[in-house]
Formats: C-alpha cells, structure tokens, sequence
C-alpha cells in the first residue's frame, strides 16, 4: 500500500486555460486512469486514504479528501475582486480565504461562491446542504442568498464599475442551464427583508447552475438557529438545501452570500457600534458544505476577512431632535420653511472620515463643509434642495448620501385685527351712513408660521378704498339692507412661499332720507282748449345724484266740458325711499263748438198780419249757458217789395271760450188788397154740338194772378147738369182766392145735343099702276107728298127727288123722300 501522503506526479497537467472544459476533463480522467493501473500493478487494494494531487495551472490542487477514482467530489470557491488600489476585473476564484488585499467588499455587497462538483451521477436527484454564518462575533455576518453577480453600491475612490463574476472561469460564461429563485427568507427583520425583496437585477435573487437542472418544485429550504436574530455570545448559522439533477458529470453551482449591512440592522444603543458585518473585527465568517446526498461530502469553507467599516450613509442625514423639518406622512416627503436654517449630521463615524458636503436647489450652506455636520439656510421661497455629503475612510469606498427636503409653507399667514384672528380670507363688514367719511382702521397684525417678519418683508399690500357706486341690498346679522354705495378695502398678506391671506374691510353706505321735489305749481284757472304744461320739477336727494322721477297721470270730469288734469310726481332714491307724492293740476275746458241758438230762420206772417213780432230764440251750448254777445239782438229795416214785406232779427251768443254762435229771424208778409185776376180760361160758355165725343176735356183751366200774393184755386167744381130731351148742359165752377181772403170766381157751361135718331117719314102718296097713260097730275098725284117728325127736332123738312122716268112702253118713276134732324140723321122713303 502507498504512503498516506504520496504524490503522484507522474505528469504535470496543463494550464487549463489551455484547454476546454471537456479536454481538460478527458485528459484528469486519463491521468486518473494511468494512476489506477499503477495501483492496480503495485497490488494497491485500497484507496481510502489515498491523496491526489495534480497541478491546476501551476499550482497545486487538491482533488478532494478521500476521492476515489470515479466518486463525485466538490470544490468551494470565493471571488475576489482584489484591493480597491489593485482592482482585479475580471474576479479571480480562490480556493481559500480572502482578506483586505484580495477583495474590497463592503456591506450590502454580496461575496460570489462556486461549487464545482465533478464524477456527477447524471440523471439522478442531488440534495445539497451549505450553511453560513449568520451571527458572528454579535454581529450579523451573512444574513441572506443572493445571485453571484451582486456588488452595489460600488463608488469607490478610483473606480465605480463592479467587477464582473464568471462562475465558469477560465472557461467563458455561458447561460445557465437552471436557474432558481431564492425565497425571501423569513428569519430576517423587516429591513433586511426590504433589502432582500428590492434588490435592483432580477437576477440579483436567483442561484444558477451549470450541467443541472434545479428541482424547482422543492425550491430553496432555509434551517436557521435557534434565536437566529438575538445577538448573544452565540455564533449562529443558517443552512440551505437545494436539490438538483445533473445533465453533466461535471456541474457548477454559483451563489452570493449577502454581507449584512448596518442600514438594516442598525447600530448597538450601547457602544455607538455597528450591529452588521462591518463591525467585525478581526473574526472572518464562512460559507460551508454541510452535506448532500452522494455521501460524505466533507467541511469546505470559505471565510473573508476584509476592511468591511467602510463608510455607510447613516439612515438619514437629518439628526433625531431636529425641530425645523419634518417629515410629511402623505407623502413621505422631508419639509422645511423657507429662510429657515438647518442642520444636517452624518452622525459618529470611525476615526480618519474624511467630509464632502454640498447643497443644490432651494437652499445655501452656512458653515464648513469638511464636518460631520453641516448648516444651510433655505431659500425665500418654495422649492427643494438636496443636501449631498462624500464620505471616505481608508477602505477606498466612498459613500455618497443625500436627502432631499422640500421648502414648502401651505399654511396661509393669519391677519388678526385687535388681536382676533379674521380667519382665512376674512371678511368685516360696517356701515355708515352715505355723506360720512370712511373710517380709519387700525390695530392690524400679521403673523406666518415660517416668516416671523411677514409684515416687514413678507409681502403686505393695501389696495386703496374700492368704490362701487352700484347699488344692492345686503344682509347684516340677519337684517337686509339696501346700500347706495360700497367701499372695500383689502389688505393681502403674502408669505415666501405664495401663500396669500386677505382681509377685506367692507363699508356700506345706507341711505334712509328720501328725496325731495319742487318747483311745481298747479291752477284752479279755467283754460280753454290746451295741453297742460306741467314741466319738470326739480328732484334731489342726499345720496342719490339721480333719483328715480316718476309720474302718473289722471283725469277728474268737473262737469261743463271742464277736466282736470291731474299728475302725481314721486321720486325715489337707490334704497327705495320715497319722496312725499307732489300733486299737481290744471283745468281745462275743452270746447271747440260754437253755441247754438234755436229759432226759426224764416217766419211767413201770412198777409196783413196785425202784430209784426219776432219769436224769442232759444240759445244752447254744449258747454254750458252762453251769453249775448253785446250790442246784440239787432233788427233790420222792413224790406218792401210790391205787395212783399220782410224784415231780419240778428242774435249772437258767445261761451265761455270765446265760441260765437250767431242765428237770425227772418219775418215775411204780404200787403194785398185787390182780388185776384183771371190771365186765361175765363168764364165762357160752349156749345158742344151733336153728341161730342169728348165733353170735360172742352173745359179751359183758368190761370189767376194773385197779384201781391198766391192764390189759392178752388175746382173744378160740378155746380149744374141739365138733361132737356134731347139738349144737355154741364157748368164748372174755379174760386181763386188771395191771402187777403179775396176771391175770383170763373164758371163754365158745356151744351150739347144727344140725337141718335133719324127723322120719321110719311107719305101721302099710293103709287102702284096707273094704267095706260096716266097724266102727269095723275102720276104727280100718284107719288104724292110726305112730312118728316123727328124725336128731338120735330117737324123737319123732307127732301124731295124724282127718278128719271124709264122703259118703253110700260114706263115708272119713282119719288124718294129725305128728312135728316139738326144731328145730320137721316131717313128717306120712296114711292113707285
């Protein structure tokens, strides 16, 4: 059997920079290869406590405690980053403990692990188990897992760039094959837990691996100590189980371990101390393999012993007891006053720190900049300002802190007035009455709760009286008033930020005299047939220049065609008040008609009138009585024509507006003492003759001249009718009388004869045969004679005629007999 410690170095191997992954694992399981065939030939039977060794780039490496050919093994790296003066970028991985020369960490950052596992059985589940120390020394060392790429803040003095972690160096980084998220960790306080839940790269809360796949069903299993956050004389750890498959028989696992930082763990309240990482002196802390399930994985560790006291920004720059600025819960905004002064501390930090302070924005420094503490004096006026301070030690890192704080003032400055506060935007309200002065107020005090002298240089302004002359009505204590004028007067307190308060002073000018009118007359005189002219009175008021005038007009009937006018004047002033009404009229008589006078115009006295008098005439008006115009009635002289008499009565009657009606009488008469004579159709009278056709149309109408006056013709009037046999007679009668009652009678006498019938013949005579040769006493004795008697005449005379006597032998003669009356009647008889 081999020494307990030989060393097999039959060959060296080459840098593995030199080689790939795979060659670099063909060429180890070669070399393990030929190591085993020489155990096999020297007899070597176990290699329980047989030692590897091989050389890895140079230098020595151990393969493992106890590694068998062909078992899984593990390899536990740190990163460092080198010293902040010698930065090492990329990291280089060390298998061993680090210290201020190799890595310049500081809290908050994260220390980066590897664990390369090797001879992997592929496709079979792993259970992995590290744990780090979370207490150490009474402070918290490592308090939570983070990705392996985790080193903010980085601001360094020459450098503030992270180094960049390649887990699979020298090889180039590659995605991981699993990546898994690591759970927020429930041990940790509220702060830390904040810390975790906001780290910045989403990776920055996953481990990855390479040639594995995470079983993320089961996820990451923290086991804490008991009492993990109580900082006794205790060291505490917290483990951590993974499970993974691998894919590869070769499998990296890489992490980081979180520095615990005292922004989340705070300080002792007893030593002033650190209660994180950086307070640790002297003591490293470790990250270790606990176990997995291949078997005995053994105690790797890791610890770092580093300048982790760097300097850190204090949890706020604004130092408990400050009393000039505040914090505003709603909106978590720090807030100061204007021209206010301020103190801002980075409190006790380690001997050496050196100090940077600045202020930008709204607000001046007041004092050193190169100590801890630092005074500025903000703006006079809202706004913001950041205080920044630079803190460096002799770690190299630098810690850059501000705050920003608002300059804010929301609250209004108050106006009191005698010592009462007007409230915001206040208001007082007087009276007076309109022909006052305005008062003189006083007793005016201003006051802001950032700018004790907001009356001198705050910004008060006073606006002179306002005057609105436009009238209104108000309320006052619960009583309405009406205001011919308002005057208002403001005061405008301003403070640094803006914020206005206005006190405004109104006074109200009452008005309770009412106007006044004059200038008016009225007249109880009786005009005639005018306009009233009641002109414009004069108004005036004691407040108001221009009181309302009004009118109203009315009429009263005062009989006799007389009205009065009346117009009632009324004034009223802005508030309302009214004037006493001023009654105005006149009377006028509106009458454009002339009187009239009753009488008959023309007046006949008829003939020699006994009594020549004129009849009274009757005079009227539409008005009233009217009276004779003077110097009237007047009588004319008598008019004489012939027989015609006249004469004219003038009357004139005049009312009481000068209307002139004028009516005269004329009189007429006549003087006649003569009967009236007949022009035509005198008295006659007239034979008619034989039976007239016609009778009463032979009568003549007489025509009369009266003379001096007209007649007055009576008839024709029937006086007789005479019937005597055959002879009738008819007379008519006219009377012509005068006015004087003289009269002329004309009578006219129509005869006629009424005879229709002829006259009676008789003969004496036989006629007849007178045989032969009569003579001719014979023949005349034969025709004889006749007489003729008619009814109306009588006896009339008989014509005689004889015929020629005629024939031959037998011979006769005839003798005709004529008798015609006075009426040309005719009758005749013959005789043979």
């Amino acid at each position: 059997m081999l020494p307990n410690r030989a060393l097999v170095s039959c060959c060296s191997m080459p840098a593995t920079d030199q080689l790939t992954a795979w060659q670099n694992r063909i060429y180890r399981m070669f070399i393990l290869t030929v190591i085993t065939a020489v155990f096999l030939l020297l007899g070597v039977r176990s290699f329980s406590q047989t030692v590897v060794m091989m050389e890895v780039n140079g230098k020595p490496y151990k393969a493992g405690k106890a590694v068998l050919f062909g078992q899984p093994a593990v390899n536990l790296d740190q990163a460092g980053n080198g010293k902040y003066d010698a930065v090492q970028n990329p990291m280089q991985w060390q298998n061993g403990n680090l210290n201020p020369n190799q890595a310049h960490y500081i809290e908050h950052h994260s220390i980066p692990y590897r664990l390369i596992m090797t001879d992997m059985p592929v496709g079979t589940e792993v259970t992995l188990t590290m744990n780090f120390d979370f207490v150490n020394s009474k402070k918290y060392a490592i308090d939570f897992l983070t990705g392996y790429q985790q080193l903010q803040p980085h601001n360094y003095i020459n450098h503030s760039t992270e180094e960049t972690v390649n887990p699979l160096a020298p090889a180039a980084l590659s995605a991981p094959t699993s990546q898994l998220d690591i759970p927020a960790p429930s041990y940790l306080n509220a702060a830390a837990l904040n810390d975790f839940n906001t780290l910045a790269d989403v990776d920055a809360r996953k481990i990855s691996i390479w040639g594995a796949n995470f079983n993320t069903a089961a996820s990451i299993v923290f086991t804490p100590d008991a009492n993990i956050l109580v900082l006794d004389n205790a060291n505490k750890k917290v483990a951590w189980t993974v499970k993974f498959t691998p894919t590869s028989s070769t499998v990296t696992l890489a992490w980081g371990g979180h520095i615990a930082s005292r922004d989340d763990w705070g300080f002792n309240a007893g030593t002033g101390e650190p209660n994180s990482a950086g307070g640790i002196q002297g003591s490293p802390y470790h990250m270790r393999t606990q176990g997995w399930s291949l078997g005995n994985i053994g105690n790797q560790d890791r610890s770092l012993q580093t300048a982790l006291a760097g300097p850190t920004c204090p949890t706020s720059l604004i130092p408990s007891g400050n009393t000039t600025i505040t914090l505003n819960p709603d909106n978590g905004h720090y807030e100061i006053c204007p021209n206010t002064p301020a103190t801002f501390s980075v409190g006790t930090q380690p001997a050496g720190t050196t100090y940077s302070w600045s202020v930008t924005g709204d607000a001046t420094g007041n004092g050193p900049t190169n100590q801890p503490n630092f005074t500025i004096v903000t703006a006079k006026h809202c706004g913001s300002f950041t205080v920044s301070v630079q803190i460096a030690n002799g770690s190299g890192f630098v810690a850059n802190c501000s705050v920003t704080v608002y300059v804010v003032d929301a609250i209004r400055p108050t106006i009191s007035l005698n010592g009462v506060d007007q409230g915001i935007d206040g208001k007082k309200v007087d009276t007076k009455e309109c022909d006052q002065s305005f008062p003189i107020l006083s007793g005016l005090t201003y006051f802001d709760n950032c700018n004790a002298d907001i009356a001198a240089s705050g910004g008060v302004s006073e606006t002179d009286w306002m005057i609105d002359n436009t009238h209104g009505d108000t309320t006052i204590n619960g009583v309405e008033y009406c205001y011919t004028q308002r005057a208002t007067k403001i005061w405008t307190v301003t403070d640094y930020c803006n914020n206005k308060n206005t006190f405004t002073y109104i006074i109200y000018s009452f008005d309770t005299k009412p106007p006044f009118i004059s200038g008016l007359s009225s007249s109880d005189a009786v005009q005639c047939n005018t306009t009233p002219d009641f002109g414009t009175p004069q108004v005036g008021d004691n407040c108001d220049p221009k009181p309302t005038l009004t009118s109203s007009d009315s009429q009263e009937d005062m009989g006799n065609c007389v009205t009065k006018y009346i117009r009632t004047w009324n004034a009223t002033d802005w508030c309302g008040n009214a004037a006493t009404p001023v009654v105005q009229y006149f009377l006028i008589r509106n009458d454009k008609d002339a009187p009239t006078i009753g009488i008959e115009a023309n007046k006949n006295l008829g003939c020699n009138p006994g009594n020549i008098a004129f009849d009274d005439p009757v005079p009227a008006d539409n008005c009233g009585t009217p009276t004779a115009v003077q110097g009237y009635p007047v009588t004319g002289d008598v008019v004489i024509d012939g027989c015609n008499r006249t004469q004219t009565k003038t009357w004139k009657y005049q009312d009481a507006c000068g209307n002139i009606g004028t009516g005269s009488q004329t009189l007429h008469w006549v003087v006649d003492t003569e009967a009236p004579i007949v022009t035509s159709g005198n008295s006659f009278s007239k034979d008619l003759g034989c039976n007239p056709s016609e009778i009463n149309g032979n009568f003549v109408t007489p025509q009369f001249d009266g003379g001096c006056s007209q007649v007055q013709v009576t008839g024709p009037t029937l006086v007789s009718e005479v019937t005597e046999g055959c002879n009738q007679s008819r007379t008519w009668k006219w009377v012509a009388t005068d006015c004087s009652n003289l009269s002329t009678t004309v009578t006219q006498t129509l005869t006629w004869k009424f005879d229709h019938d002829a006259p009676v013949i008789t003969t004496d005579g036989k006629g007849g045969d007178l045989g032969c040769n009569p003579t001719a006493d014979a023949i005349n004795a034969a025709l004889g004679g006749a007489t003729a008697n008619d009814h109306c005449d009588g006896s009339v005379q008989v014509a005689v005629s004889n015929s020629e006597v005629t024939g031959d032998c037998n011979k006769s003669q005839t003798r005709t007999f004529t008798a015609t009356d006075a009426c040309g009647n005719s009758s005749s008889t013959s005789v043979t």
